[in-house]
């Protein structure tokens, strides 16, 4: 993860780099929204273990931060992505 702003108050912009078969390790949640466009590659992100979407290179996403989400790069090569959170989490 690459954060691309600096002196936010609320928004925090990040460069992520999933490399493949790898992800967030679990589901978790907290407040706020969240934003992902998708450079390149494959993303699967679950909503509450009960909804699954696949992004590829060239889609975007938003999410209500609240819903338990966690994600992971199924494919052979790494995915690269903007992601966008608000409140900031790191």
């Amino acid at each position: 993860m690459e954060l691309l702003s600096v002196g936010t108050k609320m928004l925090e912009c990040m460069l992520f780099r999933v490399q493949p078969k790898c992800g967030s390790d679990g589901a978790y949640s907290h407040a706020g929204e969240e934003f992902i466009y998708m450079l390149a590659g494959t993303l699967e992100i679950w909503l509450d273990e009960m909804e699954r979407h696949v992004l590829q290179a060239g889609d975007s996403f938003w999410f209500e931060s609240n819903l338990g989400h966690r994600w992971f790069n199924p494919a052979e090569e790494e995915a690269v992505l903007i992601w966008i959170n608000t409140p900031l989490t790191f």
